[in-house]
């Protein structure tokens, strides 16, 4: 669970994020720096400053459950926050302020997430998400997630309701994901019931984990993806579930290695729907398995 420094802590690993991502040859006098707002009337030379302009409770996720240590102990249900941010680029020329910019927003299009240990987990563990909210300039596209890299996370008595979510929407896939070195524990419980839902597509609404509602797969519901890799990725629960470890839709180019997953008895591990160039290799006691498309297959 995050304390009363989470959300200093998130603003300062974006900083570190941003600061050890510069490429120094290009921008090397660049500095990086949380803001307030007296800090804009002298600003950095060259760099990013980010400044938390609104925090807000998210109304979607409140009076969440207390949550309850191993031992019995109940704790303070946590408080969900949405944090804003405005990044600034600040240069001497406006070429080059521009082309900090540009290099800015194309950092946090190319993500790479390591090193996480997670419990109780009262959401999605791993929530990806590209919409269609369209709040910007009329004319403006649908804009894009891809060349993601999730790797070393560990998961222990996570939410049984979302599982991990990874989702585009019709006609504008999420890309290049790979997910490296993974175990999460879900606290599990999944009926029958919740193994025939089919989760709305929603494009248009905010970003969350609970906008789909309980998910139909307890360990990944991957939907409107191009291209995902997975090495080295081991699901379970720590009480039974009736629902599918994985639920693919609508993806391309799907491509496992050493998948491990925990599964009730007549239940399939994986549910593939309008699925292309699907690969499983070395996943016991799975077969090795290479699909090049199906309208629905299970297994």
């Amino acid at each position: 669970m995050a304390t009363s420094q989470a959300i200093a802590a998130t603003g300062q690993a974006i900083i570190a994020l941003l600061a050890n991502a510069c490429p120094k040859p290009e921008f090397a006098a660049a500095t990086f720096e949380l803001y307030q707002l007296s800090d804009f009337e002298k600003p950095m030379d060259e760099g990013v400053s980010l400044y938390l302009y609104r925090i807000a409770t998210s109304g979607s996720r409140r009076n969440l459950p207390p949550t309850v240590g191993p031992n019995g102990e109940r704790f303070r249900p946590p408080i969900p926050l949405d944090l804003h941010y405005i990044a600034s680029a600040w240069a001497k020329t406006a070429v080059k302020q521009q082309r900090l910019l540009g290099w800015l927003i194309r950092l946090l299009e190319d993500v790479t997430i390591t090193n996480v240990t997670m419990r109780d987990i009262v959401n999605s563990p791993i929530f990806l998400r590209l919409g269609s909210r369209m709040r910007g300039p009329q004319g403006a596209s649908v804009g894009a997630l891809q060349r993601i890299i999730l790797s070393n996370i560990i998961v222990y008595n996570a939410e049984p309701k979302y599982g991990s979510i990874i989702s585009g929407i019709p006609g504008h896939d999420i890309e290049d994901v790979r997910l490296n070195n993974i175990r999460i524990y879900y606290k599990g419980g999944g009926t029958k019931q919740q193994a025939l839902l089919e989760p709305p597509e929603k494009e248009n609404d905010y970003p969350e984990p609970a906008m789909f509602g309980e998910i139909p797969a307890y360990g990944f519901f991957i939907r409107h993806v191009r291209g995902i890799e997975l090495r080295d990725v081991e699901v379970g629960y720590l009480k039974d579930d009736a629902r599918s470890a994985f639920i693919l839709s609508d993806v391309k180019a799907a491509d496992l290695r050493h998948v491990k997953t925990m599964h009730a008895k007549d239940t399939p591990s994986f549910v593939l729907k309008d699925v292309e160039d699907f690969s499983i290799q070395q996943s016991q006691p799975l077969p090795d398995t290479n699909i090049k498309k199906v309208r629905r297959q299970q297994f």
